[in-house]
């Protein structure tokens, strides 16, 4: 998708764990769901949109940081909690692009 001259992907499911066997038992992959994927130039950021997380999503979010610097070197994981955030954050990438 393209919006206000920025490319990015919406509600992207990324594997945080891959399901594997403990004791021969199925254990489910572990994931978590980025609201938006963004390219910008070499960088890749990973923005999500709470406005409380709670404990769980705090961990995925870790998760997610140490999976990506096993796999990207330039990347960003950035949470924003309201509306007037995500819109100054979207300005700043635009002028950053300019």
């Amino acid at each position: 998708m393209d919006a206000h001259g920025i490319e990015f992907e919406f509600q992207v499911p990324i594997e945080l764990i891959p399901a594997h066997k403990i004791n021969n038992e199925k254990v489910y992959r572990a994931t978590v769901r980025v609201d938006f994927v963004i390219k910008v130039d070499d960088k890749i950021i990973y923005m999500d949109t709470k406005g409380y997380p709670t404990p769980l999503s705090r961990f995925k979010y870790k998760l997610l940081g140490w999976v990506k610097t096993q796999e990207e070197a330039n990347f960003e994981i950035v949470w924003l909690k309201t509306k007037t955030a995500v819109l100054e954050f979207v300005n700043k990438l635009k002028k950053e692009d300019e």
